[in-house]
This record gives C-alpha cells, sequence and structure tokens, in this order.
C-alpha cells in the first residue's frame, strides 16, 4: 500500500509540473491531448513496474 501511494504521489507531481510548464508555453491543450492518448495506449499496454 505505501508503494502504491508513493507511485500516485510521484505521478500527481510529475503531471502538475508538465501542466504547469505547457501552461507557460501556452501549450495546454495540446498537452492535455497528448496526454489523454498517451493515458489510454499506457493503461491498456501495461507499464506497471513493481519495486
Amino acid at each position: 500500500m505505501k508503494y502504491a501511494m508513493t507511485v500516485v504521489w510521484n505521478e500527481v507531481i510529475k503531471l502538475a509540473a508538465l501542466l504547469a510548464l505547457f501552461f507557460m508555453l501556452n501549450k495546454t491543450y495540446e498537452f492535455l491531448f497528448c496526454f489523454s492518448i498517451l493515458l489510454s495506449i499506457r493503461t491498456f499496454s501495461g507499464g506497471l513496474h513493481f519495486e
């Protein structure tokens, strides 16, 4: 459980940092579009790694 919460927290931090960066570059919609496509691919292709 602790590992899962660490992974989720790290993903939230990474998402917030990338969103802030793309917001400053005025490319928020492009980022969200690409993120949604990559998220759907990652969900079905696996990509879950355990420590």
